[in-house]
């Protein structure tokens, strides 16, 4: 399995040639709609992306991209999945049902060499969910946005614990974890290796992300900082 960060909690996956996106956030919407100030261009346009599948873990633009979201429900053929308010979300974009995957919280689903089970995720009064991916005998946890709570640590443990990537937020405001918090979740299910994100986007809503690796080394566990566009193969990462 390979992925590449596209910055904010948006990432491509790789198996087999089969793409599959997750929450990728393209556009200039956030920047226009809400004034918020782009630190980083975005590292690829949609013919880049090519996704089979989009899984978007909950309605929010810098996570369902209107912009990029429309563009491939006009001129693509690609599956589309989310919870039920993205469901809902895709819908009133023109999306076919035939095109739209319910993935909610404890529901699994399918996607090329992709299995992909949707846990729980605390983020306000916005239905959202994390996510769980295997393909290729490798596993990735990729938290979505949250906030650190009972629910999510008990089903994140529950299914979870042991992966070979953690992808967790870290920004620590407007409904996520903070460093410190982020840190006891990898500590609790003990990945091979973890990776921040939700950082570095917008310069209202960012951190340093040498505290949450800091933090993670003191612990003993094995952390990278990937970088915005750069593809990775996923055995790279494995600590030596």
């Amino acid at each position: 399995m390979k992925l590449t960060w596209l910055g904010q909690g948006g990432f491509l996956f790789v198996s087999e040639g089969f793409r599959l996106a997750v929450d990728p956030y393209l556009s200039d919407f956030v920047e226009r709609k809400q004034g918020l100030t782009r630190l980083t261009p975005p590292p690829m346009d949609a013919e880049e992306l090519s996704p089979v599948v989009v899984v978007c873990t909950h309605d929010h633009p810098d996570h369902l991209d209107p912009v990029l979201i429309a563009h491939l429900v006009e001129r693509t053929d690609c599956l589309l999945a989310g919870p039920g308010a993205v469901q809902e979300r895709l819908r009133k974009m023109g999306a076919a049902p035939g095109r739209i995957l319910p993935l909610s919280a404890g529901q699994q689903s399918a996607a090329g060499p992709f299995q992909l089970r949707a846990l729980h995720a605390s983020h306000g009064a916005t239905e959202a969910v994390s996510l769980l991916l295997r393909a290729a005998g490798q596993s990735v946890y990729l938290t979505g946005d949250t906030l650190y709570t009972r629910e999510l640590t008990a089903s994140a443990c529950e299914f979870a614990a042991g992966v070979d990537l953690l992808l967790v937020c870290i920004n620590g405001k407007w409904g996520n974890m903070d460093h410190l918090q982020a840190a006891l979740l990898a500590a609790l299910l003990a990945p091979r290796t973890v990776a921040p994100m939700h950082y570095g986007l917008f310069a209202e809503n960012t951190v340093d992300p040498a505290a949450f690796l800091a933090r993670c080394d003191e612990a003993g566990m094995h952390a990278v900082e990937l970088h915005v566009g750069a593809e990775t193969d996923l055995a790279d990462l494995r600590a030596n």
